[in-house]
């Protein structure tokens, strides 16, 4: 998969037009990380979000593995949002190539292209919306009280 066609398949760049992706193209850098590599830890400090672009990662929090991503999927776009450390640790679960954008350079983009900046924020936030609608359900249906 070409890099622009990664893009178009990350929630928060899908409406973006070519140039615009071509500008977030040219804040990415390609990392390769090897099975059992660490990307980052749990509590270390953010100051890059990554794309997977080939491979897959596992997320661990402590021994809990919390999910597995693959192929277009993203890692530390809640940091983007609102610079907190790491909140789980990531690794790679085979070879894996990784397209990683720092947040200092995403934002002097927006700086110079306030309607992409507006069109990114949106859509990370409807994303961050339906994340917490899902975990509302979970607990509404999962965890009731016991009435007795």
């Amino acid at each position: 998969m070409d890099n622009i066609a990664l893009l178009l398949n990350v929630f928060f760049f899908k409406n973006l037009e070519a140039d615009e992706l071509l500008g977030i193209m040219a804040v990415s850098r390609r990392e390769h990380y090897t099975m059992g590599q660490r990307i980052f830890e749990a509590g270390s400090p953010s100051d890059s979000f990554y794309i997977v672009k080939n491979g897959s990662v596992m997320v661990k929090n402590g021994l809990i593995v919390l999910a597995t991503l693959g192929v277009g999927d993203t890692i530390g776009e809640m940091s983007f949002v609102d610079r907190g450390e790491r909140s789980a640790t990531i690794a790679a679960i085979e070879e894996t190539e990784l397209l990683k954008i720092s947040f200092d350079s995403l934002e002097k983009l927006f700086e110079q292209h306030p309607r992409m900046a507006v069109k990114v924020y949106r859509s990370i936030a409807v994303l961050l919306s339906q994340r917490l609608r899902e975990m509302d359900e979970v607990i509404r249906t999962k965890y009731q009280p016991i009435r007795s």
